[in-house]
């Protein structure tokens, strides 16, 4: 949980408009993948997941606790790690 904002999380275009993000998270594909961040109170989603089968091959989450994570779609984590923290 952040101290600094309370517990209350932001969207990709909130922290964009605070200088938090490089507005290129709102333009759409960087370097393969699109971004996306859900947000409620005390809580958030932040995710990474390939433009197209070309440009990315897994896809990423991480939520609060700080951890980055296959994708829970199985066909886009490697075979038995489909929710697991990426090491």
């Amino acid at each position: 949980m952040s101290l600094a904002s309370g517990g209350y999380f932001g969207t990709v275009s909130q922290l964009v408009s605070l200088q938090l993000l490089d507005e290129r998270f709102e333009a759409g594909t960087i370097a393969g993948y699109q971004y996306s961040v859900t947000s409620g109170s005390f809580a958030f989603t932040a995710s990474a997941s390939p433009a197209s089968s070309n440009l990315g091959r897994y896809g990423y989450y991480m939520v609060a606790d700080g951890v980055i994570r296959y994708s829970t779609t199985f066909t886009l984590a490697p075979a038995g790690r489909a929710g697991f923290a990426v090491n």
